[in-house]
């Protein structure tokens, strides 16, 4: 059994028997020299069983989950929901998106364990910026029922390679737009000791992509006296074109704490792509005598997609280190997703004026 492992900043990408239901190794191993027929065999059905598997639905249900959770892991990440009455709005941090596939959070610890192969769930992740600016004090018109002074407009990037833990890499890439409309104006209680945000309406678009990559030697694979020492590159790459169309709403209790909540429709386009290029000799150690026996190579693709629409709903907290009477100058930010593509999390800080 082949386990490839993947560990980069939080992230764990696990692969191994069964990487290919479509794709037939090519082997090309011969007897002589004290190498047998039965040696050939057993190697051939040893590559074999590491990079192939009897059911197609194991590695689509394994992409599927990857689309999904990249598709929900931009989610918030570039929109401010709790500050209020700002004119400028800068932050960052970081998301992860997460899809548990055909399993339960309950089982997932007992089904990553008996998995054999890629397990059926996904992770994505992003670390970056955003900015916002809000069109109050500027002149522009009333189109309708309609007051663009009542709008704020982000825009969030990100963007980072990570190749230092050879033979592992990560290339991530993230941009978004987003325009928030504040449907129903903030109001302050208690003396401003409380203060509802009011209700905000948020559109935009996210465009992100992860690939995961191991290249170099990989795990040697074993049958009687034949050894097959594969190099090459195995790569996940997974991209998504995500639509949000969110409600929000956020309450401030004595400066200090703000609540965040609301729900979302996600249109979404989102795909992964497994692919590999790996090859290598195949050598027969027969009594102290080493000798070429032939070759083994695996090629080939596999996709999966996310759900053309997704719901979530997400909640939240701002401690806010900075309050002012109207805004927070400067907030650690919390705020959790959950819906039918899955889960995410953001964390960051941001700062208002």
């Amino acid at each position: 059994m082949i386990k490839f492992k993947v560990i980069l900043a939080g992230l764990l990408l696990i692969g191994g028997q069964g990487l290919f239901a479509a794709i037939t190794p090519t082997i090309s191993i011969n007897t002589g020299s004290g190498v047998t027929q039965v040696d050939v065999d057993g190697m051939k059905a040893e590559i074999n069983s590491a990079y192939q598997t009897s059911a197609q639905s194991q590695i689509v249900d394994f992409l599927n989950a990857m689309a999904a959770a990249q598709a929900i892991g931009n989610s918030g990440f570039g929109t401010d929901y709790s500050s209020n009455k700002s004119l400028f709005v800068v932050g960052g941090g970081a998301n992860l998106g997460f899809n548990p596939g055909n399993n339960s959070l309950s089982n997932l610890g007992a089904a990553l364990e008996n998995a054999k192969g890629l397990p059926s769930l996904g992770i994505a992740a992003q670390i970056g910026g955003y900015v916002g600016l809000s069109l109050s004090k500027f002149p522009v018109p009333t189109i309708g029922p309609i007051d663009l002074k009542n709008m704020t407009v982000f825009v969030n990037f990100a963007g980072y390679d990570l190749d230092q833990v050879k033979p592992y890499t990560i290339k991530t890439g993230s941009f978004g737009l987003h325009v928030q409309y504040k449907l129903i104006q903030p109001k302050s209680m208690a003396l401003g000791f409380l203060n509802w945000g009011g209700l905000d309406i948020t559109t935009g678009f996210d465009i992100s992509s992860n690939k995961y990559a191991a290249s170099g030697t990989l795990p040697e694979q074993k049958y009687g006296v034949l050894t097959w020492k594969p190099t090459g590159t195995l790569a996940i790459n997974n991209s998504a074109f995500v639509i949000p169309i969110e409600a929000s709403t956020n309450v401030r209790v004595l400066y200090i704490l703000s609540l965040i909540g609301g729900g979302a429709v996600d249109i979404m386009a989102a795909n992964s792509e497994l692919a590999a290029a790996v090859s290598g000799n195949v050598t027969g150690t027969v009594g102290t005598t080493t000798v070429n026996a032939g070759s083994a190579s695996i090629t080939g693709s596999e996709t999966g997609k996310s759900s053309a629409v997704g719901i979530r709903g997400f909640a939240g907290f701002a401690i806010n280190l900075v309050p002012l009477k109207s805004t927070n100058v400067l907030s650690l930010v919390v705020i959790g997703n959950a819906g039918t593509a899955g889960y995410g999390a953001k964390i960051g800080i941001q700062g208002a004026w």
